[in-house]
């Protein structure tokens, strides 16, 4: 059981790595195009949904307050906070599309995937699983309402609208080329761990003749 705990706490602790820096840059260049009341951007700059705080504080759960020197950002989230920067200062309007893509997919996933990784590292709370809490929002499927209200407002042209769904598809890409190269590193954590419980079964055998 431990091996196992083992691989699950890796998969945590490098997921909440790979995605925590882009979630800073979402969020700091959402703050920026509100606070210069960029006709777009600022409708959906609903801070409830900001995760990068709650990153913060499981980051602290599993590497201590020493987190920062723990982490190195992997190659394919690099990518993904260079494209974040980049549209958010060329077509800032498209950030729409990578705001849906991560906030709602987080918030319409969020509980399902708390209880699958609180049941597999044994964790007690919401320590190490705070990214999954929304403290602001009360009521999820009133908000996905206003959300997708807020959306058909925007005051945006059919040309822009196509090119925001494009965006969204572009970020589920980064997205899931992140998780692939989380993937295979994890492959790695996996053969250590098969390799552990080999060597076990090998000693204990070698004992027994």
């Amino acid at each position: 059981y431990g091996d196992h705990r083992d691989l699950h706490l890796s998969i945590r602790r490098q997921r909440q790595m790979c995605i925590r820096d882009s979630y800073e840059a979402m969020e700091e260049e959402i703050e920026r195009l509100v606070n210069e009341e960029h006709p777009v951007i600022k409708p959906i700059g609903f801070k409830s949904l900001f995760r990068k705080e709650t990153l913060v504080n499981d980051l602290k759960f599993y590497f201590g307050e020493n987190w920062k020197n723990e982490i190195n950002i992997s190659h394919s989230a690099k990518e993904y906070v260079e494209r974040i920067r980049e549209v958010a200062k060329n077509s800032p309007e498209l950030l729409v599309g990578h705001h849906y893509t991560r906030y709602i997919g987080d918030l319409s996933g969020g509980q399902i995937l708390k209880r699958i990784a609180k049941k597999a590292l044994n964790l007690q709370g919401n320590d190490g699983l705070n990214f999954y809490e929304f403290e602001l929002i009360a009521d999820e499927k009133k908000f996905k309402e206003e959300y997708s209200l807020t959306l058909n407002q925007l005051p945006i042209n059919q040309k822009t609208a196509d090119q925001i769904i494009d965006e969204a598809n572009q970020a589920f890409t980064y997205n899931m080329k992140m998780f692939k190269e989380l993937e295979g590193n994890l492959i790695a954590v996996l053969g250590k761990i098969v390799f552990n419980y080999i060597t076990k079964k090998v000693r204990k055998g070698s004992t027994e003749t």
